[in-house]
């Protein structure tokens, strides 16, 4: 059996380190190396995704239908509340419009009770008599010291009853020159008033036509749309309104189905009466046109026979 070898390196055989002789080597290849455009790129597919993403958007700001049904769900609950709320706010307006037209009709059945014609009647008479009374009771130091005691109970008994037989009692007391006075101030109290009381009435009926006004601008648009141009509907609208028939959206809506009326009354008047003469003016044409010897005659119920000359001359009328 061969015995195993050992195989050494002598010692006086050393490697050389050349590593510190040996140069860097760039291993980069310059020759095809292209501009870094990662970053330029990164951007370009960010707008990219931006811009499908708006593209994709519903009604503008929903990524999915489901979204946009949703919103549209959420929306259209929000405009039922407002049309629930405005109909509740309407209710409430047209019971506070009935109340005050109920609480304004038991006034002046009152009134009319105690024989005025109008509420507002009732209240000059009422601050006329209460300014009487303040007339006579401010100046009862002018009655005799005797008699004060009657002229006192007699005003109290006026105020509280408004009987004037009262006020008569304690008139006997007071000088003739001071009831004269009197009798003049409750003269200029009442033109007074009844000159305020007109006011407030005109200045009333001037913004309830004002808002009648709007109203019916806005409810008859298309009725009105013309009146500048229809002078017979303009008039017919004029009258009615001067006589104080439209106060209300119901007299104007009464008011357009009337003057509808008779309007398509007068243009189906019109159309028979254009028929029939246009039905003239055939028969006319259609006259039966006789031929004779040497000219066309046409036969009619004016006159014998017209030449063909003749009728070349005529005029339409004719």
């Amino acid at each position: 059996m061969l015995e195993e070898t050992e195989i050494s390196t002598p010692v006086d055989e050393v490697v050389e380190d050349t590593s510190a002789t040996v140069e860097p080597v760039d291993n980069t290849d310059t020759s095809t190396v292209e501009p870094d455009t990662s970053d330029v790129t990164a951007e370009t597919e960010t707008n990219n995704a931006e811009l499908v993403q708006q593209e994709t958007l519903y009604a503008g700001k929903y990524k999915t239908v489901d979204e946009l049904v949703k919103g549209y769900d959420e929306a259209q609950k929000y405009i039922n509340k407002a049309s629930e709320f405005e109909k509740k706010y309407n209710e409430l307006l047209e019971k506070q419009a009935q109340e005050a037209q109920q609480i304004e009709q038991k006034r002046l059945e009152q009134a009319q009770s105690m024989g005025f014609q109008t509420v507002e009647q009732q209240e000059i008479a009422q601050k006329i008599q209460l300014a009487e009374f303040e007339y006579y009771a401010n100046n009862i130091q002018n009655i005799h010291p005797e008699h004060m005691e009657i002229v006192r109970d007699a005003l109290i008994q006026y105020y509280n009853t408004g009987n004037k037989a009262f006020l008569e009692e304690a008139k006997r007391y007071y000088p003739a020159d001071f009831i004269e006075n009197v009798a003049i101030a409750k003269s200029n109290l009442e033109n007074k008033l009844n000159t305020e009381i007109q006011a407030k009435l005109n200045e009333q009926i001037a913004t309830k036509s004002a808002k009648l006004g709007e109203m019916l601008k806005t409810e008859f648009s298309d009725f009105l749309g013309d009146l500048t141009v229809n002078e017979g509907k303009a008039k017919a609208l004029k009258s009615f309104c001067n006589v104080g028939s439209i106060n209300s959206k119901e007299d104007m809506q009464l008011f357009t189905d009337i003057y509808s009326q008779i309007a398509k009354y007068e243009r189906e008047q019109a159309i028979k009466e254009y028929e029939a003469a246009k039905n003239i003016d055939e028969i006319k044409n259609k006259a039966v046109i006789q031929s004779g010897s040497g000219s066309t005659k046409i036969s009619s119920g004016l006159k014998d026979s017209y030449t063909a000359a003749e009728i070349g001359a005529m005029s339409q009328e004719e």
